[in-house]
């Protein structure tokens, strides 16, 4: 396997190291991680793959009044792809009351053009979303235990498309996604600046992969080294069939 590295500018471990032991006893299996994003540029949207358990019970994120870390703002907006719809569900945070001050809760737009009101959702690790959101949005919880971590995608006739999200805060390369992918295996980002997706399909070793563009462009990457998911980011794969990825991982 790859050795893939700590990008110690994204990932910080401020409370906890692995199997540490504290003077009441207590011990800590995992280490806590925090990132931060920020946008650059002409980038006006936040692409996340969230790699991180909340430090809950259930392991969830609860979008309520925060996103993760980062009070939510009038007019925030989270996005989820809808793959079954083939479209984008909108969340946008509509604020405070004037009178009351309590929270008036998220308006949804969902893929199949429904809508509706919520006054909270979950969001758990391996999940991709896009944020548009007035501030930086930081995000900390539990890394996943240092040593390997199995990701099992399951071909079925309902699931054939997955949230893809690295295990770890790291980035993935190409030359990562090999050691598991197949020849015709396909993986999805978003590019929010053309608004579509854009697809990189395996065509099998030595041959690289097939991009095609959301600008309606396409080519070949041969070269393996490249960066397909930057630390923090999501993506969809679509494999042949029922796929897992071992990813070794020391800190």
């Amino acid at each position: 396997m790859p050795n893939l590295l700590p990008l110690f500018t994204e990932l910080v471990f401020p409370d906890y190291c692995a199997a540490v032991g504290f003077a009441d006893g207590i011990s800590s299996a995992n280490v806590v991680g925090y990132k931060q994003y920020e946008l650059t540029g002409s980038e006006f949207m936040y692409t996340v793959g969230v790699q991180f358990k909340a430090m809950t019970a259930s392991g969830d994120y609860t979008i309520s009044t925060k996103i993760f870390d980062t009070d939510a703002v009038s007019g925030d907006a989270i996005y989820v792809f809808d793959y079954q719809n083939w479209d984008l569900t909108c969340y946008t945070f509509m604020g405070y009351n004037n009178t009351t001050g309590e929270s008036e809760g998220w308006s949804v737009t969902y893929a199949d053009g429904t809508g509706g009101n919520v006054n909270s959702f979950d969001v758990s690790m391996g999940d991709n979303l896009w944020l548009m959101t007035s501030d930086a949005v930081s995000i900390s919880g539990e890394v996943a235990a240092s040593g390997s971590t199995k990701l099992t995608f399951t071909v079925t006739a309902d699931d054939y498309m997955f949230e893809f999200a690295n295990p770890y805060p790291v980035d993935t390369t190409f030359a990562d996604l090999e050691t598991f992918c197949q020849s015709g295996d396909c993986f999805y980002t978003f590019n929010h600046v053309d608004w579509d997706l854009e697809c990189f399909t395996y065509m099998g070793s030595g041959f690289g992969w097939s991009a095609t563009y959301a600008d309606g462009t396409g080519g070949t990457i041969s070269d393996s080294s490249r960066v397909a998911l930057p630390a923090g980011t999501g993506a969809f794969l679509m494999p042949g069939d029922s796929r897992e990825w071992t990813v070794t991982f020391n800190y």
